[in-house]
């Protein structure tokens, strides 16, 4: 049987669908695989919930972390971090206050740091409630707080974090859009 002149074009059509249908699948597939390597390796967004970091940020905020400089680095005094305490299912939104190799104390309520009164509270509210005996941070560790002081399960508690554990550093408070700011 000889094919009609009619069904070419109909062919061609078909072909043509055919190749736009997997150009498009492949695009699709390769950004998906590019979104989960970026939130993977290089930036998350995270909600926040609970008091503990207020005044600084506050329940349903979302805020941006770069993964990106962990590898590489530790993080340093006042970097807000989010980090997954041992036994945790969920992740904790915190300030860094010690380094590997200081020692903290909170006696009266106020954080020391190698003897000395860590002068912080730009940031800070409220006075720990009940005081904690000297701990020195060991290597490729930190000791985190909430800013909420009085209302926060931090490193007093879970005592200090592994660097391991630690997701991201927090770059951006994206929502509320009136309340963008940068850290």
């Amino acid at each position: 049987m000889i094919a009609s002149r009619k069904s070419y074009p109909a062919r061609k059509e078909e072909r043509e669908y055919r190749q736009s249908f997997r150009s498009f699948f492949w695009t699709m597939a390769i950004a998906v695989v590019l979104a989960l390597l970026l939130r993977m390796f290089v930036i998350e967004t995270i909600r926040v919930e609970g008091p503990s970091m207020q005044p600084t940020l506050h329940t349903n905020e979302r805020v941006l972390i770069e993964k990106i400089t962990l590898p590489f680095s530790m993080p340093e005094r006042n970097d807000i971090v989010v980090c997954q305490f041992e036994r945790q299912s969920e992740p904790f939104v915190k300030r860094v206050i010690g380094l590997p190799g200081e020692t903290i104390e909170i006696r009266n309520g106020d954080v020391y740091i190698n003897g000395a009164p860590l002068e912080e509270d730009t940031y800070g509210s409220g006075k720990r409630p009940r005081d904690m005996a000297a701990v020195t941070i060991p290597e490729d560790c930190v000791f985190v707080m909430g800013d909420n002081r009085a209302n926060s399960a931090d490193s007093c508690v879970y005592g200090p974090i592994e660097k391991s554990r630690i997701r991201g550093i927090v770059v951006l408070r994206f929502w509320p859009l009136n309340a963008i700011t940068t850290f």
